[in-house]
């Protein structure tokens, strides 16, 4: 048995001067840099006749040219943007100043071999002549621990070549290849190590000018770094960079849009392209996430601070009320109850005046009392105020009734009789029986009237202060009633149905109870391409006459059927 295993050795050279991690730290050492000394299959350590893969590295190693390419490959592994929240994968890895190209969506990461006192005047020269100045971030590398890099680099690349030769000679799992894995292991180790001696200073645009910060520090996890979480939150310490879970309280505690008005904006209204351009050749604005720009722009507008029109993004604007109002589609069926419920919407503001009599007059006309109004009139006419005086009132709304009429025909033992019904109950209907236009006929009385002998079609339209609605017809006689019953008239052929053709279901679905909905839905989702086009969820708490939830999708939100039971069930939970 030769040689000694590394508890045989620490016996040997123990001293109660000495420590023993200071020992085992020397052996190590020692392994990595003796020609002639191996280690076994049995972990003993022993000095050979023959030069061992140690000695075949360093010697290929002394004559490795260009070791910076091999270099930078190791510091771009390393600070590899795994999120891509921050810098580009564009890095400029100890370049020439010339040879830095700057993004102006994201920082580009420029890791510079510079004194870590200070940055070197002409990098500061380049950087005042830049467009991009928001765009630069800096790493300084130590000279003195760059040199360690590379001699470090130079053995990473020795080992690539010795390990050919051994793959080629002794194959996967000779002895040769086991000590290779440990000269690699330990090289690795040394390259870690140099890291953390080599990045400490951290500089980006603050103001008008750049910031260094010397309490940039490489911390390792089992020898797994990522450079860009640790950039990250250096540079979220710092405040340059604000995180995608700090947005909404950063935007709430230092009104971020207030510095985006300060720093970004060049008039009180402006393209959305210019504020992006501006935060990437401003150094005093903050560095987002990617998108961050965009959700800054859309939650500024949401909440009042900002307006997108035309194009234009405004910080600054006149103010004017405005108020919108459309029938609910989804309310009971005015033709049967005769009213109407409207939906209100006011912008810049908090009250709403309604008439039934013209323009309302704030100072005589009631207030709205919610955001729905409930009538028989054929007009109401809505007036949004601004009780605080920010915004001046702007125009009124005036919504009209649809003019609707149903013929509403029944077969009876004399003939026709029919019972039509419009909207507005105001509205006069008129009603011809000889085929002729309705428009020109005479006016009917409301209830029910027996159509003339001989009469062969209905045309019936409502006319409401001049305006017709939209004419509806009915057969009467000789039509397919008298066919289906044996009297002998032609029968129309039915076109064919074809089953690949889209189809549109356009009656009310209520479904009675919890189950018999979640039923319809998860039918609903087994339809190929089924999409769902306005509706009402409705959630009955049942604690409380006010515990309810109410969600409306107007007719031009198109819910895709598959996704309508998940949309349902995760507002239930969240109710």
């Amino acid at each position: 048995m030769r040689g000694l295993t590394e508890g045989e050795l620490i016996e040997t050279l123990a001293d109660p001067l000495l420590v023993v991690s200071d020992i085992k730290g020397a052996l190590s050492r020692l392994q990595g840099q003796a020609w002639y000394l191996f280690q076994g299959i049995d972990q003993r350590v022993f000095f050979g006749q023959t030069a061992n893969v140690t000695a075949e590295i360093t010697d290929i190693a002394q004559h490795i040219e260009r070791v910076d390419e091999t270099l930078r490959d190791k510091l771009r592994e390393v600070f590899k943007p795994k999120v891509g929240q921050l810098y580009s994968e564009k890095m400029a890895i100890l370049p020439a100043l010339d040879e830095i190209k700057l993004d102006d969506e994201r920082p580009t990461l420029v890791i510079l071999e510079r004194p870590t006192d200070k940055l070197p005047q002409d990098f500061v020269d380049w950087w005042n002549q830049q467009d991009l100045q928001n765009r630069v971030l800096v790493l300084t590398a130590d000279p003195n621990a760059v040199t360690t890099l590379r001699l470090s680099a130079r053995r990473i690349r020795a080992i690539g070549v010795v390990e050919k030769r051994i793959l080629a000679q002794h194959g996967q799992g000779s002895p040769q290849m086991a000590e290779l894995e440990g000269v690699r292991a330990r090289e690795a180790a040394n390259f870690t190590s140099a890291l953390r001696e080599t990045f400490k200073t951290i500089v980006f645009p603050m103001s008008k000018q750049l910031r260094r910060v010397d309490d940039f520090r490489m911390e390792f996890d089992s020898n797994d770094y990522s450079g860009e979480q640790q950039i990250i939150d250096t540079l979220t310490k710092r405040g340059k960079y604000i995180a995608s879970d700090q947005f909404d309280a950063k935007f709430e505690t230092i009104r971020l849009e207030l510095d985006a008005e300060d720093i970004l904006f060049d008039a009180d209204a402006v393209q959305a392209s210019s504020l992006k351009r501006n935060a990437a050749v401003r150094p005093g604005w903050f560095w987002l996430p990617r998108g961050g720009l965009d959700d800054l722009i859309r939650t500024s507008v949401q909440r009042g601070y900002w307006r997108d029109k035309e194009g234009l993004i405004a910080k600054k604007w006149e103010r004017r009320t405005r108020v919108v109002a459309h029938q609910d589609d989804f309310a009971q069926d005015p033709m049967e109850t005769g009213r109407f419920q409207i939906n209100v919407t006011p912008e810049d503001a908090d009250v709403v005046y309604v008439s039934e009599s013209g323009p309302p007059d704030p100072a005589r006309a009631a207030k709205l009392s919610g955001r729905v109004y409930e009538t028989v009139a054929p007009a109401v006419w809505f007036l949004a105020v601004d009780s605080k005086g920010v915004a001046k009132t702007g125009d009124g709304c005036e919504w009209r009734a649809p003019i609707r009429v149903r013929p509403n025909v029944m077969r009876v033992s004399g003939g026709h009789r029919i019972a039509p019904a419009a909207i507005p109950r105001a509205a006069v209907i008129r009603a011809g029986f000889d085929g002729s236009d309705p428009r020109q006929a005479a006016e009917i009385a409301p209830g029910e009237i027996d159509a003339p002998k001989g009469a062969k079609q209905l045309r019936v339209v409502a006319e409401f202060d001049g305006v017709f609605g939209q004419e509806e017809s009915a057969p009467l006689g000789g039509g397919f009633d008298e066919a289906s019953a044996g009297g002998g008239g032609a029968s129309k052929s039915k076109a064919p149905l074809k089953p690949d053709a889209p189809a549109r279901l356009i009656s009310r679905v209520e479904p009675k109870d919890t189950a018999s909905a979640y039923s319809a839905l998860d039918r609903l989702a087994k339809i190929p391409d089924a999409r769902v086009f306005g509706g009402t969820v409705e959630l009955n708490g049942q604690r409380s006459e006010g515990d309810y939830l109410s969600l409306r999708l107007g007719r031009d939100v198109a819910v895709p059927g598959d996704g309508t039971r998940p949309k349902c069930q995760g507002i239930g939970e969240a109710a």
